[in-house]
């Protein structure tokens, strides 16, 4: 016979309890544990898109004026045409170089530089703040001016 039947079963009790609560602690643990693995590779995917997404409306950018300016420099003087441009974030500079434009985009591996050759020498500047911009085209003699 025991001694102490109600002792002995509360602590037993009080053992069983605490074993289920060390379990639940550690349950949560692993759960927190993938979660966070989870929400980092989320993370990355969303900052590869955003770059991907950035890098292509630049090119779009730069597309967009190439194909007017030499439709503007194939009809040549007095050709004037408008043109709207969305300038994505993260465009650090525009250059016109001789028949260049030259772009600096923001990456997350540094800074990334695309450009394009156009049939005609430029002149005049570009935007390169994030925006929608009107820009003028025109055709000057030898050279097509841009200006916005």
């Amino acid at each position: 016979m025991l001694l102490f039947p109600n002792l002995i079963t509360k602590t037993i009790m009080r053992i069983k309890k605490s074993q289920v609560a060390v379990e639940y602690l550690i349950m949560l643990g692993v759960i927190l544990f993938l979660f966070s693995i989870v929400w980092g590779k989320v993370n990355q995917v969303a900052e590869s898109t955003r770059i991907n997404v950035r890098v292509s409306n630049a090119e779009a950018y730069l597309e967009k004026l190439k194909t007017n300016i030499d439709l503007v420099n194939f009809y040549g003087e007095p050709t004037k045409i408008e043109i709207i441009v969305y300038v994505p974030d993260g465009v650090n500079f525009v250059n016109l170089v001789n028949n260049q434009i030259i772009l600096g985009v923001q990456t997350s591996a540094g800074e990334t530089i695309m450009g394009v050759k156009t049939r005609a020498n430029l002149t005049g500047s570009l935007p390169h703040k994030r925006g929608t911009y009107t820009v003028f085209i025109k055709a000057s003699g030898e050279f097509v001016n841009l200006s916005y």
